[in-house]
């Protein structure tokens, strides 16, 4: 679900969405074993998918399916959401309205490191708790995710410095390589989407690198997206410098420069040079 600010709603993220549901459709029982909100549940009689269209409404959950005698339902969370808590409460009304008389196990995994996401929902009115387990990637243990391809893609997910989650996206790029050819590039390109979570794109290239088998970002649908947002903050950030140098050579080193550079950013490239062109004064340029 989620990419905002820290302080921000969150808006649903498709990218990180999509990573987590190719893992998840690549083996749920898989990943399930490895998140203590489910990985005690009895096995029974295997993982059996259902209908994600609960109601109306075009806001799906993110997995729901049925585990021997337990319907689970889980979110995946990027970002801080207001809306998060009653998002699960009719989640878990529409699955016991489909399902009366099954235990429903409900999780949300946070993919940040801290994200306060609630583990509940109080009613104002003081009639009605809901609970369920939030589950943090960082807490969960690097070596186990790396026991299986399916799980390895969430590895750099797990608690650790930048060159630990990068050592463990090359682990984990190994790992999958070894995989079944059909889901190799579908693995792969969620590891390095949610790798991007925490680490930059140049440590996440040179990560590639130094797999076995070295697989270019390009060639990875989702990620390919990091690509793009590379070179627009490359451009972005050459615009700002060369902002700031214009407004130097004119105004001298002002300390104020900085605060026109950052007033001025909020302008469409062309008002923003007329402005530049049309002030006599740097205070010209101040918020």
């Amino acid at each position: 679900m989620g990419q905002a600010g820290p302080g921000g709603a969150i808006e649903r993220g498709p990218r990180f969405d999509d990573a987590m549901k190719a893992v998840a459709e690549d083996d749920p029982v898989g990943l399930l074993s490895v998140l203590p909100a489910t990985a005690e549940i009895p096995p029974g009689e295997g993982w059996r998918p259902l209908d994600r269209e609960l109601s109306r409404s075009t806001v799906r959950p993110d997995l729901l399916g049925q585990l021997g005698a337990v319907v689970v339902h889980g979110e995946y969370v990027k970002d801080r959401r207001r809306d998060l808590p009653l998002r699960m409460v009719e989640y878990r009304a529409q699955i016991r309205r489909r399902h009366p008389a099954v235990r429903i196990v409900q999780f949300v995994l946070a993919l940040v490191d801290d994200p306060a996401v609630p583990d509940r929902y109080e009613d104002p009115d003081g009639l009605m708790v809901v609970r369920w387990v939030v589950v943090r990637a960082a807490d969960l243990d690097r070596d186990r995710l790396l026991g299986t391809a399916t799980t390895a893609a969430l590895a750099a997910l797990a608690g650790g410095s930048r060159s630990e989650r990068a050592a463990a996206l090359t682990a984990a790029a190994d790992l999958i390589a070894a995989a079944e050819p059909s889901r190799q590039r579908r693995l792969l390109d969620a590891a390095v989407t949610l790798a991007s979570i925490h680490l930059p794109l140049p440590i996440i290239e040179t990560a590639l690198q130094e797999a076995t088998m070295p697989v270019p970002i390009r060639d990875l649908p989702l990620a390919r997206a990091l690509l793009d947002e590379g070179r627009a903050e490359g451009r972005a950030q050459g615009a700002v410098a060369m902002t700031k140098a214009v407004l130097r050579r004119r105004f001298g080193d002002d300390p104020r420069v900085d605060a026109a550079v950052e007033s001025l950013s909020a302008l469409p490239d062309d008002e923003a040079a007329d402005r530049i062109l049309a002030a006599d004064r740097l205070e010209d340029l101040l918020p």
